[in-house]
């Protein structure tokens, strides 16, 4: 199961604009750093969805590998029961809550869409296709 927060989404949908601009791009001009920056999008996206799932399957190994006793469990239980009563007062303020926006990515995305949209398209090629016409000779 994964778990999503905004950050992610944002990561995820930001990343998936960057990488289709960037394809775009290169379509467009045929330059290589199109196809970089396209690289880079899409590792964001793979790792922004599998690193999560990967821990929780390296922390569920673990404690397969070492498993806490009954006793141990209880005992951490009653100590954490015990500290949250000794520490908690009615009528707590609400926790602070933050959001990451990432400006940095929207800026990038931003500038590379300006980038694509001041490229030239590139030029056809005159023999380029099986319906192109043949080669003039000259005289």
């Amino acid at each position: 199961m994964i778990y999503w927060t905004l950050s992610n989404v944002l990561s995820v949908t930001l990343a998936s604009l960057a990488s289709v601009i960037s394809v775009w791009g290169y379509g467009r001009s045929r330059k290589v750093a199109y196809l970089v920056m396209a690289a880079g999008s899409i590792l964001g996206i793979v790792t922004t969805i599998t690193l999560p799932v990967i821990q929780r399957a390296r922390i569920r190994a673990w404690y397969t590998q070492h498993p806490i006793s009954e006793e141990a469990q209880k005992a951490w239980r009653e100590e954490s029961i015990a500290l949250a009563k000794k520490y908690s007062t009615p009528g707590n303020p609400p926790s602070n809550v933050s959001t990451y926006l990432p400006v940095g990515a929207v800026l990038g995305l931003v500038g590379l869409w300006l980038l694509v949209q001041g490229e030239r398209p590139r030029k056809a090629e005159p023999n380029a296709g099986g319906n192109a016409a043949p080669p003039r000779a000259s005289a």
